[in-house]
Formats: structure tokens, sequence, C-alpha cells
């Protein structure tokens, strides 16, 4: 850390790795700045590169939804994923408030996904390592966020737009949103205590997120007679499931045992009012006609807890 003067503060770091997989050293550097330009207001910044040795990777089923699983990284069918963060941000700060504005870029370098869309046209066996893709991305976005920090009643409303992009020749010719992209999402948070007593409700909003859909079925013969069903897809990531929305509340009663001990009993209730979230969707092809199923996320769901500390 280093104090330049009474206004600007500089954090530098360094940390390296050595992954016996890959039999390499990977160096991640970051570096982070704050400017004062008064008591209350102040200007930030942060760059860094980071590496990730598993790998969540993707896995296209178009007729069953998503069903990824992660990978240990092998530099393969899995390389060792990088990220280049960027950032940039202004806050204002009191002992009760704070008001937060950040900006991100995040560059993304060995994503994958797997994939069985090339064996639609290959009509041969393939070995497993030809349904990995490997491709690059980006996240970019920009962040809101109100905070009140002291009081009986705290809380914090956020907002951030961005969007997710990949880019992975053989999945798709041009650049698609991926999986997790959420254009808008909200957070508010709420926090009342009395007494013993805390009380709380949160709401979340998240715009729908991106998924491929079938729009029919083909077949194609080969030429000694056999013949072999697909389906056919739409662009990849263009429909967008439903808008996500929630809430949750909760009430929590603290009490004493002794001159120690502790104990809570709480009950939160989790999608007060049952709302349909999907998580994603299944297609079955019959007849040429393409049937829609919604699987959904959990819906209205108490629960009561009971916590000792001694």
């Amino acid at each position: 850390t280093w104090e330049v003067n009474n206004r600007l503060t500089v954090i530098g770091g360094l940390r390296s790795t050595y992954f016996d997989v890959t039999d390499k050293m990977y160096f991640e550097p970051r570096l982070s700045a704050s400017y004062s330009l008064s008591k209350k207001w102040k200007l930030k910044a942060a760059w860094g590169h980071y590496y990730q040795f598993v790998n969540r990777i993707v896995r296209e089923d178009v007729s069953q939804g998503s069903r990824d699983f992660w990978l240990l990284s092998d530099d393969q069918n899995s390389p060792v994923s990088f990220s280049r963060h960027l950032i940039g941000g202004i806050s204002y700060e009191t002992n009760g408030w704070l008001f937060d504005v950040e900006v991100y870029d995040k560059s993304l370098d060995g994503i994958v996904e797997y994939s069985n869309r090339q064996s639609a046209t290959a009509l041969v066996d393939l070995e497993d390592t030809d349904y990995f893709f490997e491709g690059t991305g980006v996240a970019r976005g920009i962040e809101w966020l109100i905070q009140k920090k002291t009081g009986k009643y705290k809380g914090w409303v956020s907002y951030t737009i961005g969007e997710v992009v990949h880019d992975i020749p053989g999945i798709s010719d041009n650049p698609f949103y991926a999986l997790h992209d959420t254009r808008h999402e909200i957070n508010l948070v709420n926090t009342y205590e009395v007494g013993r007593w805390e009380f709380g409700a949160t709401w979340v909003y998240g715009t729908g997120k991106p998924y491929t859909s079938p729009y029919g079925e083909y077949e194609l013969t080969t030429l000694d007679g056999v013949t072999y069903n697909y389906i056919s897809v739409g662009a990849k990531n263009s429909f967008r499931l439903p808008n996500y929305h929630r809430m949750d509340l909760s009430a929590n009663y603290k009490f004493k045992m002794g001159e120690t001990g502790s104990g809570q009993i709480g009950l939160s209730l989790f999608n007060l009012y049952n709302r349909d979230n999907t998580w994603y969707k299944e297609f079955l092809v019959e007849e040429e006609e393409v049937l829609e199923t919604d699987v959904n996320l959990i819906g209205f769901t108490p629960n009561l807890n009971l916590s000792f500390k001694f």
C-alpha cells in the first residue's frame, strides 16, 4: 500500500500460482487506486488479471435445457480460463449513507461449451474431444448502489445494467449472449430491528436469461440407406426466458441462555407470492411440432430455524 499523499492511495499486488496439471506458472498482477475529492467524495479504479483452474462447461442440450458440468483444467478440453478486469467508479459516503456507481469491463478467455451440433453434419464417429468448443467473451456494465448503514432501519437498493457476450467458433458464426446474461437486475434489501426482533424483506428482479429453441426436425439419409433424425435449432441463445422476480420475508427473535449462551428462532418465507420463475425449458419434437415445457424454480417455501450458541 502506497499513500502517495493525503488524497491518493495506491495498492498493488502480485499473485503467482504453479499448476501441476499443465506444469506452468501463472502470474496475476493487481492494481487499485482511490482518490479523495473531499471528505465524502471518492474516485476509485482497479485493474487485475485472474486465472481459474476449474471450469464450468456449458453443455448445450436443446431438448432438455442446460446440463452444465465442471472440469479441472488440462489445457486441452478444458483450458485454464483467464479474465482481465477493469473497474472504475465514484462514491459519496457519510456516516449513515453510501451512494456508489461503478463501471466494469471484463475480458474472458478460455470459455468452453460442450455441444453435439457437429454430429448432425459429420455423419461419422466423433471423438469425445470433438464436442468441446473454445472461445472468448466479454462482461461489461454499470452498477448503482444506495445504502443506509445505521439506525434501526438499514438496507440498500442496487441496480445493474450489463451484458455478457461469448464468441465461440463452431457453436455460432456470430457472438451471442451467454446463458447467465441478465440485462437489468434490481435488488431491494431491508432490515428493521426493534428490541430483540429483527425483520427483513428482500425483493429481487432480473430480466430473462437467453436460451436456444428448436423449430423443427429433419432427416438425413446416407448412401448406405441409414436415416438419421436431427433437431433443427434457431440462432444460439436468441430467445429469452420470462423475467425473474420474487419477494422474501423473515423474522428472527434473539434470546439469552444463562450468562454466556444465546439463541435465535426465526421464520423465513421464500418467494412470498409464489412466482413461477422459469429455470429452463424442455422441448419435445413430435410429428414436426415443437412441444415446450417450462421447468420452474422453487415456489413459496416457508422455513423455520432455531440455533443456539454456548
